[in-house]
């Protein structure tokens, strides 16, 4: 994505929904294939702000860690510390407390893990993953 202005309402690990294949630095969308993606990784190039977008599954839209409701004590998940939040580092652990008082947050819900650390969740994890 080369588009300034949206890339400056973005950050690694937000949802983005209905992307455009194809949009030129000017924000013109070309092509008409549509997707949805989570920003992975920002770069500055030029005067623009390149964006490396992942697709995601239908599964991945639902459980993104941007749902209160969809975290729980106990469950495995991914989340971004705060030191970590330039790079999109991840980290795994077992959420211990839901600090997020809202029932959505849109960069992820801040959780405390079992071992203390804070961050905001990024994903929810399966028992297969764990």
């Amino acid at each position: 994505m080369r588009n300034p202005a949206a890339a400056a309402l973005m950050a690694v690990g937000d949802l983005v929904v209905g992307l455009t294949l194809g949009m030129a630095s000017e924000g013109v969308c070309g092509g008409a294939h549509r997707f949805d993606g989570v920003v992975e990784g920002m770069a500055p190039q030029g005067g623009n702000m390149l964006c490396r977008v992942r697709r995601v599954s239908l599964q991945e839209r639902v459980m993104n860690g941007q749902n209160r409701k969809d975290i729980r004590p106990g469950q495995r998940v991914e989340i971004v510390l705060k030191k970590d939040q330039r790079t999109g580092r991840r980290t795994v652990g077992v959420v211990k407390d839901i600090l997020t008082s809202s029932a959505y947050h849109s960069r992820g819900i801040k959780v405390r893990l079992d071992d203390g650390q804070i961050g905001r969740v990024q994903q929810v994890l399966s028992d297969q993953q764990s």
